[in-house]
């Protein structure tokens, strides 16, 4: 084994990548659905469509349509926008209603939000601690490790900010918070995502953005030698230097 680093094939990482992905999404999936169950999401749901439904029955109006159809008569289309503007003034001043929807719009972020974070705590944090050297199950399958730029293991901290803190929050969440802003907001995000997806391709260690944030590097480990510390690795390197230079002529 090499003290140099293996880097990890394209072709490998991005198998390893789709099968982790495919992974992690069925875990978002399962993590959302038992959250909108304990949080009461569909009930909350279902107090706005009752509200809703209640409302333009009343004052047979749409709430999707503020003007009276084309073909309605001039009476209709006069007395339309009065009769929407009760039906409004009725849905704000419920309070329920108003609750439920309070509560229908902070659970629509709050469930993906920590679903995500769940999923990619276990999956790339909770299970690379038991497989050891950083691998996923898609890392693992494909004989691909997480080591720090030295070669040396990467250690629980380490792979918490590369987990959490740089692939979770900077690369995924940040990006998609930055859509709300408008143009600007997406264009920022645009422009990040492009940045992760050209990261790979134009440093010579083929390091995605979140190991740079980390310093960590995606490694071939069955031809990688990993070392327990840097003294190890210090240790190596001064035996293989002696070893060399005993079996030279002078």
């Amino acid at each position: 084994m090499n003290t140099d680093l293996q880097k990890a094939s394209m072709w490998k990482r991005i198998s390893a990548w789709l099968f982790d992905t495919i992974l992690l999404v069925s875990v978002v999936v399962l993590i959302a659905y038992g959250l909108s169950g304990v949080l009461g999401y569909n009930n909350y749901s279902d107090q706005v469509t009752a509200a809703y439904e209640k409302y333009q029955i009343q004052y047979n109006i749409d709430f999707d349509r503020k003007e009276a159809p084309e073909d309605a008569d001039p009476q209709e289309k006069e007395d339309y926008p009065v009769r929407y503007a009760q039906a409004d003034a009725a849905l704000k001043s419920d309070e329920e209603a108003v609750r439920a929807l309070g509560m229908t719009n902070s659970l629509i972020l709050l469930i993906p939000t920590l679903s995500l974070f769940g999923a990619m705590l276990l999956m790339e944090f909770v299970i690379p601690l038991f497989l050891k050297n950083g691998q996923t199950i898609g890392k693992k399958i494909f004989s691909l490790g997480v080591i720090r730029i030295d070669a040396v293991k990467i250690t629980p901290l380490q792979l918490f900010v590369r987990t959490i803190l740089s692939k979770y929050t900077v690369c995924l969440m940040l990006p998609l918070y930055m859509i709300v802003l408008g143009v600007v907001g997406i264009a920022v995000a645009l422009g990040m995502l492009l940045l992760q997806l050209l990261c790979p391709l134009i440093n010579h260690d083929r390091r995605g953005l979140h190991d740079l944030l980390s310093g960590t590097v995606v490694v071939d480990l069955p031809s990688q030698r990993v070392f327990n510390c840097a003294d190890d690795r210090t240790d190596y390197i001064k035996k293989v230097h002696a070893e060399r230079a005993s079996r030279q002529d002078y």
